[in-house]
């Protein structure tokens, strides 16, 4: 099973009812997922970014919250500082 929300990009657009494409690395990539939500309340590909409007395509072109280009959500997340180096 997935969600759009925590697939791996790597399998949008891929047909998932044929053959079992999942495995510790898309389950981890999903896990990460959840815990970025959890900390920061919002998705690693959340934000806003003009050309690129849905998570599915800002997860294929790589444009994460992180990249200069995107602005953050500022009033719905948590600042990036919340997540300490240690």
């Amino acid at each position: 099973m997935a969600t759009e929300a925590t697939l791996d990009p790597d399998l949008y657009g891929v047909d998932l009812s044929h053959e079992p494409l999942f495995s510790a690395r898309t389950d981890a990539y999903a896990f990460a997922v959840l815990a970025f939500r959890a900390l920061l309340l919002v998705h690693p590909y959340g934000g806003t970014y003009p050309r690129l409007l849905t998570v599915p395509e800002r997860a294929m072109e790589r444009r994460p919250v992180f990249d200069k280009s995107v602005v953050y959500p500022q009033k719905l997340a948590r600042p990036f500082a919340t997540l300490t180096d240690e």
